[in-house]
């Protein structure tokens, strides 16, 4: 079955305040979950 989606607007929010990734790896590593290849992978490479 196919659907067809069409898109009438996309938009991007850019905050002020910006989490780097050790924010998230921390926040996931909580929950035992690993994320670094993912944000490898998106391209997220921002941290402190």
């Amino acid at each position: 079955m196919k659907i067809n989606i069409i898109l009438r607007d996309l938009a991007s929010y850019h905050p002020q305040d910006i989490l780097h990734n050790n924010f998230f790896i921390q926040h996931f590593s909580s929950m035992d979950k690993d994320i670094t290849s993912l944000l490898k992978t998106l391209g997220k490479e921002k941290n402190i």
